[in-house]
């Protein structure tokens, strides 16, 4: 469980499976994360050259940088932006705010 101020930092080759990220806790992944949770406020940023898949939002926030990929996200709550590539996205309420730019 990442919360509070704390933070994950996944480096390129690296790589997180099951990261709970909540109240304020933040991951930056320029390497690979998977079926990570987003809840309550947390952050996950992947960065250039990163790949996050199955990950679940949840009032949470996540960002997907150019020259990044977002992979069978699934979007409930809170709020997605893409400048990367993003596939299989499912959005589950309309109260979900993706952005693609």
């Amino acid at each position: 469980m990442i919360s509070g101020s704390g933070v994950q930092t996944v480096l390129n080759g690296g790589t997180s499976t099951n990261a709970q990220i909540s109240s304020g806790g933040t991951a930056q992944v320029s390497g690979e994360i998977y079926e990570a949770g987003l809840e309550n406020g947390g952050t996950l940023n992947v960065l250039s050259g990163g790949l996050a898949q199955d990950t679940a939002v949840s009032d949470g926030s996540m960002s997907v940088a150019a020259n990044s990929t977002a992979q069978s996200t699934t979007l409930s709550s809170g709020s997605m932006s893409v400048s990367g590539t993003d596939t299989g996205t499912h959005i589950t309420k309309t109260v979900a705010n993706l952005k693609m730019r």
